[in-house]
């Protein structure tokens, strides 16, 4: 259905703090003016949005039932739905859900509204990389490595590549082959925050 809507939970505790999240800054992430993005669960600040215009000339917007209201996040999806997104990001959103059906919800959702042409970003916090999931202050934390997440976003999209902890999808190949892992991005503390 639609995703990150379906999965809301009453409730549940989000990541919302007013930090840019690092998958913006990061130059896999591509950017160029006139693009339109659309933001999965981006939080309740614009701190990306303003980013984005301001840094690259790129058109964002939030979609997060969690942290905006009904009216906000319907009239997002109703742009997409006229015309694709030409990138969706997801940044630090399949790590905080809990069951995989909902995560394949919202990666299905990237996937709805990006333009064929387009790639969907999904950065991952690894917490602490043991992958035993546990509540932490904020909600629910996976703690997976980046390339634990590979096979369920290749049930969705064709064309999946890993670099450091952000996942690449697209509908179409791009100059790399089916499915490809990059460690070529090391992570540290600092491309982690939420």
């Amino acid at each position: 259905e639609d995703g990150i809507r379906d999965y809301k939970v009453t409730g549940v505790q989000t990541c919302a703090l007013p930090i840019l999240p690092a998958l913006f800054k990061r130059p896999v992430f591509e950017k160029r003016p006139g693009q339109r993005n659309l933001d999965i669960g981006g939080g309740k600040y614009d701190l990306g949005t303003e980013h984005l215009a301001n840094e690259y000339g790129v058109e964002s917007h939030v979609y997060d039932p969690f942290n905006r209201p009904p009216e906000h996040n319907d009239a997002v999806l109703k742009k997409f739905a006229r015309k694709k997104a030409d990138s969706v990001t997801a940044a630090n959103v399949l790590n905080v859900i809990q069951h995989p059906h909902h995560r394949k919800a919202v990666i299905k959702q990237a996937h709805d509204h990006l333009h064929d042409n387009g790639a969907a970003y999904f950065g991952i916090y690894e917490g602490n990389g043991t992958g035993a999931g546990g509540i932490t202050s904020k909600g629910w934390q996976n703690n997976r490595k980046a390339a634990g997440y590979m096979d369920e976003v290749r049930s969705v999209f064709p064309h999946v590549e890993r670099k450091g902890n952000i996942i690449v999808a697209r509908k179409r190949a791009s100059g790399g082959s089916r499915s490809e892992e990059h460690t070529s991005e090391l992570q540290s503390p600092c491309n982690l925050v939420c």
